[in-house]
């Protein structure tokens, strides 16, 4: 009697098991288990096509099943069997004997070009991401694929394990391609040394046309006026779609499968992964109110960093990492930042990127510390945020200190200013860089004519300002952010204070801040510091900011390369920790030597950035320029 590959590797197992301890033995039974259910069901994506139901689907899907099930939109099970297959490409057609089937309209791929817009529609991870349908845009980015392989498109279409087999469709809700495969990252990884983003690829619609012309019973439905979606709502046409989309479920029976004949098989690029696990990292900022713009901005970072590390098929204690951002809206006031805080230690995310302001984050810090969950901040600037030692705290950039001191330094050595106002907003922020830079500025012998005080919501200055005025200061220093000191700029030229310059830290060192200040001419007067190298000087700055553009053009301020990199530091030291647990990989932190776009990341024991570098900046034209 032949025996089957279940049956065979059931034997092996048990056999390596007979010397293990019971519970190791238990263990590894339940392993098996496991792997014996992926290896009996395949699961993937396929569609209706004829209003009699015949469904298309990969064929590497079905390939080697002895029972094939549809899950048709509405829940139905219904037993399919193979009508047609197209091992070469990759196609099969399945026949279900359901009749008054919704189903797909198939058009030719040859009038498909470069640049169109498509949709695909499928049941990617259903163990971690559920069983409803999961929609993904893009275009055909060439229209041929891997070696120029003329039978496939290139997508750039989000596509997982589980999309196989599903429909690519154009906004008119016809086929166009049948949804294959991703490139294997490891692979190219392994052969040219560099990880490929987010290259999928689909098999062309005319190769099914061509499948389904060759049995001769079959005739697909030809769309007419009447049936056409053109001109139709984007939304109705995807309902659509879902209606005509069926979960292929292809099984193996141990009990009458025989074990054939060792073969090349196809890639099973798109089939569910075994032992996936869902990591969420928490990001939070003010994603509401005056400072949202660069709530966002920090926020891209951190999805532009998640998503290419979900392109790296990372493996950490054995199993495949999926990584998933948790956001948060502290709208740059404390009480909400804490609440906020909160609600990701209930959430056990494995770690936070965050805050932006230092009001939100210092508070937050304990609460961090107390549920264990280590946070990076690239954006928070006082001094005070690492004063209590905990070790789930680091920062990623210079903090008030530096930035302070470099602006005090660069008045009085090389300006040669003698009188300067400080006014501030009272904010930790605020007051933090605002006291670094009266102290060195008084140590350079300059002297502090005036000290006004403000709020975060301040945009009335004309008060402070005639103050100001009537002490003769020769600059104002602004603790705050870009948001006052734009309105401030304006009312200084109100006032006739055009040649007083004005100093500030990161808060108002923004590309913002030129539309704020609306062509005030003080803008010219502006000298603003930020932690790090600017992009230019940044190790991997000029081709991080392409690629930022490219996709989120317009939306840079200032802090998305230290997100970014605040992300890849706490996967560092998970993979370096081989754990994604917080109370395991955190003392990894402390250990970093990271290699990342802003610099390369080492911490002091306190958690701050060791040899922090600081850049000057001014506004020439209405654009921030470096002066170093």
């Amino acid at each position: 009697m032949r025996l089957s590959r279940i049956e065979k590797a059931d034997r092996r197992t048990r056999a390596s098991f007979s010397s293990m301890s019971p519970v190791r033995y238990l263990v590894g039974i339940a392993s098996f288990l496991a792997n014996a259910a992926c290896i009996a069901q395949t699961s993937g994506s396929g569609f209706f096509v004829t209003p009699t139901g015949l469904v298309v689907t990969n064929y590497h899907v079905i390939e080697d099943a002895l029972k094939i099930e549809v899950i048709s939109s509405n829940g139905k099970r219904i037993p399919a069997t193979v009508l047609r297959a197209d091992k070469a490409n990759d196609l099969a057609i399945l026949q279900t004997g359901e009749h008054n089937t919704p189903f797909f309209y198939v058009s030719s791929s040859s009038n498909v070009r470069r640049g169109e817009k498509i949709y695909a529609l499928g049941f990617p991870q259903t163990s971690i991401q559920g069983i409803e349908p999961k929609l993904t845009d893009g275009i055909v980015s060439s229209i041929s694929g891997i070696r120029d392989d003329p039978r496939t498109f290139q997508i750039t279409n989000a596509i997982q394990p589980g999309n196989s087999g599903g429909p690519l469709f154009a906004e008119d809700g016809t086929i166009v391609g049948v949804v294959v495969a991703t490139l294997n990252s490891s692979k190219v990884l392994a052969a040219t040394g560099s990880i490929p983003q987010n290259v999928n690829y689909a098999i062309k619609s005319n190769y099914l046309l061509e499948l389904v012309g060759s049995i001769g019973s079959v005739r697909l439905p030809q769309p007419n006026a009447k049936s056409s979606r053109s001109g139709r709502k984007l939304v109705d046409v995807i309902a659509d779609a879902e209606k005509a989309l069926v979960r292929v479920i292809a099984t193996e029976e141990p009990s009458t499968f025989a074990s054939p004949a060792p073969r090349a098989r196809p890639p099973r690029a798109n089939t569910e992964p075994l032992d996936a696990e869902l990591v969420r990292i928490g990001h939070v900022a003010p994603m509401s109110g005056g400072q949202a713009h660069y709530g966002k901005d920090n926020e891209n970072g951190v999805r532009m960093a998640i998503e290419e590390l979900n392109t790296q098929n990372i493996v950490i204690g054995g199993k495949k990492i999926k990584f998933e951002m948790v956001g948060g809206d502290d709208a740059a006031d404390p009480k909400q930042g804490t609440a906020v805080a909160q609600k990701l230690c209930e959430a056990k995310v494995s770690g936070v990127v965050g805050h932006l302001n230092s009001g939100t984050t210092i508070p937050a810090s304990k609460i961090y510390n107390d549920c264990g969950i280590p946070h990076v901040t690239g954006a928070a600037t006082n001094p005070n945020l690492t004063k209590p030692g905990y070790k789930t705290t680091y920062r990623i950039i210079a903090n008030d200190n530096a930035l302070g001191a470099g602006l005090a330094f660069f008045a009085a050595d090389a300006l040669r200013l003698r009188r300067v106002a400080i006014v501030d907003d009272r904010t930790a922020y605020g007051q933090g860089v605002a006291d670094t830079f009266r102290r060195t500025a008084q140590s350079k012998g300059i002297q502090v004519v005036d000290e006004q005080f403000v709020t975060d919501k301040t945009i009335d200055f004309l008060t402070a300002l005639t103050s100001i005025k009537s002490k003769g200061a020769d600059a104002i220093f602004y603790g705050g952010m870009d948001a006052q000191a734009g309105a401030m700029l304006r009312q200084m030229d109100q006032l006739g204070l055009s040649n007083v310059k004005m100093f500030g830290g990161d808060g108002i060192c923004t590309a913002e801040l030129s539309r704020i200040a609306a062509g005030a001419k003080s803008l010219d007067g502006v000298v603003c510091a930020e932690g790090g190298a600017s992009l230019a000087k940044m190790p991997g700055g000029n081709a991080w900011k392409a690629k930022y553009d490219a996709k989120y053009p317009g939306q840079f301020q200032v802090y998305s390369p230290y997100t970014y990199d605040a992300t890849f530091v706490l996967v560092d030291a998970m993979k370096r920790a081989n754990s994604t647990d917080p109370k395991v990989y955190t003392a990894k932190l402390a250990e970093t030597a990271y290699k990342g776009v802003t610099t390369t990341i080492s911490f002091e024991p306190n958690g701050e950035l060791k040899n922090p570098p600081i850049t000057l900046y001014v506004y020439k034209d209405g654009k921030k320029v470096a002066l170093n």
